[in-house]
């Protein structure tokens, strides 16, 4: 990755196909949902944080947000692995 990942959008190779618009939506919206069925209620919040702000196109929040979120990903692998 580059210097500037995390400050720039991030988009499905596939945003250019009409038929897989839906399948990406609902890829980009069930991320949160996936956390919070799964029991990870931080990274549900964290997400749907990130989906309000990036809409708002409120950078700064959303950056902060996106740090957290990866923040939470990595104690999640250390938790689900088992480490303390």
């Amino acid at each position: 990755m580059g210097d500037t990942a995390g400050t720039r959008p991030l988009f499905s190779s596939f945003a250019d196909d009409p038929a897989l618009g839906p399948a990406i939506q609902e890829f980009v919206l069930g991320l949160a949902g996936h956390a919070s069925k799964s029991g990870f209620e931080p990274v549900a919040s964290c997400a749907s944080g990130i989906e309000t702000t990036s809409l708002a196109q409120q950078l700064e929040p959303t950056y902060r947000a996106l740090v957290e979120l990866t923040d939470l990903a990595r104690c999640v692998r250390l938790g689900h692995r088992g480490a303390a």
